[in-house]
């Protein structure tokens, strides 16, 4: 009894670790690249609930949770990654 007690822990333990080092690396980092002109450097998921359609890339690409929008007519929203040098 005492082992699945054991195992149980360990296991919740684990599972705790795994949750806090994921958000702890889903804290806003440095870009990695910057925008072309005409595009504003945005936190990824930081405007996913404003009422506008978004046209582009439903990831990050590169990872740093950072993407290049740009504001069309019609309320719609382009985004591109960052990917130019950061200067």
């Amino acid at each position: 009894m005492n082992r699945k007690i054991f195992a149980t822990v360990l296991l919740l333990t684990l599972l705790v670790s795994l949750f806090a080092a994921t958000g702890a690396l889903a804290d806003h980092q440095d870009p990695i690249g910057d925008c072309p002109r005409a595009f504003e450097l945005h936190h990824y998921m930081d405007h996913t609930d404003h009422m506008h359609q978004h046209i582009g890339p439903v990831e990050d690409a590169n990872g740093d949770g950072y993407v290049c929008m740009k504001h069309l007519p019609n309320d719609f929203h382009l985004h591109i990654e960052n990917y130019l040098p950061l200067n």
